[in-house]
């Protein structure tokens, strides 16, 4: 059992980093220290509370909402799962 929280938590650290990268690849945030500390210590739905507001006040590509919705689906946090999606489109 812990062997499959341990994949989950792995595959939601990836989407997590994969929307930071896309946010730092495109200049539009590139140094948070608090938001990389709750991903590496797995405080995943603060991390993605973060760049939800970080998203929000920015302009980012679809491809930052995709990766959130990947994670929230993970986590099982369906509200936020359709308000990514929303913004996918």
């Amino acid at each position: 059992m812990k062997h499959k929280f341990q994949s989950v938590w792995r595959k939601i650290n990836t989407h997590l980093n994969n929307a930071f990268n896309i946010l730092s690849n495109n200049k539009i945030y590139s140094s948070d220290m608090e938001l990389k500390k709750y991903i590496s210590h797995n405080e995943f739905e603060l991390a993605l509370d973060r760049l939800e507001i970080i998203g929000n006040a920015n302009d980012v590509h679809k491809e930052f909402w995709k990766e959130l919705f990947k994670a929230a689906k993970l986590m099982k946090l369906e509200n936020k799962q359709k308000q990514y999606l929303s913004n996918c489109k």
